[in-house]
């Protein structure tokens, strides 16, 4: 799980000044490309919460709800809140971000 995190959080900070002005660019954000291209990594990322935390994720009485608050969760969006609006450093979202998917990987039910 922290791997998952940290991982994420390396692959956002070297991404993060593309993403942002991508999305600063009113054509860009249109892009067919461009939302392709951003379809196909959240399918990817997805995949990944799947495959690393199959065992956790039916230990919950609907995993299907889980998985898409861990999704939010370790999103870029998520990412760029704690960096851009709180200010937050690196290794500060990094905490925040591996105890939020631990509470959601607590068992239910």
């Amino acid at each position: 799980m922290r791997a998952l995190v940290e991982m994420r959080d390396n692959m956002y900070a070297l991404a993060a000044p593309l993403r942002r002005g991508m999305t600063r660019i009113g054509s860009a954000s249109k892009s067919k490309t461009f939302e392709s291209a951003l379809e196909e990594l959240r399918r990817v990322m997805t995949q990944q919460i799947q495959q690393g935390f199959v065992k956790e994720l039916h230990l919950n009485t609907d995993p299907y709800d889980v998985l898409p608050r861990i999704e939010a969760i370790t999103s870029f969006e998520m990412w760029d809140h704690f960096i851009q609006v709180q200010g937050a450093s690196r290794t500060a979202v990094r905490l925040h971000m591996t105890v939020m998917v631990l509470r959601e990987l607590q068992p239910t039910g």
